[in-house]
């Protein structure tokens, strides 16, 4: 049988989700400007250099990369996506890597905001409001329980099995570009926060 949502839900649940996306990622809303998550720390806090936990480290920031060119390519130059402007002269570069085409476009609002750098940060706390919202509206739907549905959402959004995604992805890194699009460890004085490292965006994607 299927119930029907209760009105509260729209109020409710989103309210929640946003709360849950940002206090699972805490610091990231307070430095989305200019910081990502550490892959590396996270995997090893002890040995972030290690081979293992470095390359989880560079999928972060694969990441990053590849959110600013789909934006990037699906305003300029729509009809050629994948010839993304890394391994040149190699065609169809994003294809070597995951292209989260559904992913990057909820990046919009951070790229409009404040940047490329944003536009991960908030790519990655949607995805997270994002589940717990639908999952939490498919367990009501399923059972009548508002709280059923938020505990399953919370449950499947933040669990660290699953939340370990969002921080990481399994593409390769780029390694030899055909533009300067590229981001770089900061190197100002500021004190980094915990469980993040800054980034200084050098240029924006360019074919």
């Amino acid at each position: 049988m299927i119930h029907p949502v209760p009105r509260r839900f729209h109020f409710v649940v989103p309210l929640v989700a946003v709360a849950a996306a940002i206090a699972s990622t805490w610091p990231v809303a307070l430095h989305w400007r200019d910081h990502v998550v550490d892959g590396a720390r996270l995997i090893n806090p002890k040995d972030a250099g290690n081979w293992w936990a470095a390359n989880i480290g560079a999928d972060v920031l694969t990441t990053v990369w590849v959110v600013n060119w789909v934006l990037h390519a699906l305003v300029t130059q729509p009809l050629h996506l994948f010839e993304a402007n890394v391994f040149y002269p190699a065609p169809h570069a994003l294809a070597r890597s995951e292209h989260i085409v559904a992913t990057a476009l909820l990046g919009v609002p951070g790229r409009l905001l404040a940047g490329p750098v944003a536009a991960h940060q908030s790519a990655l706390l949607l995805c997270i409001a994002l589940n717990v919202w639908a999952t939490a509206y498919l367990v009501t739907r399923w059972t009548g329980s508002l709280l059923g549905g938020l505990v399953a959402g919370l449950l499947f959004a933040v669990s660290p099995f699953h939340q370990g995604g969002f921080f990481t992805s399994s593409g390769s890194a780029p390694s030899t570009t055909r533009s300067s699009c590229s981001a770089s460890n900061g190197s100002g004085r500021r004190e980094v926060p915990r469980g993040l490292r800054s980034l200084q965006w050098r240029s924006c994607c360019s074919s």
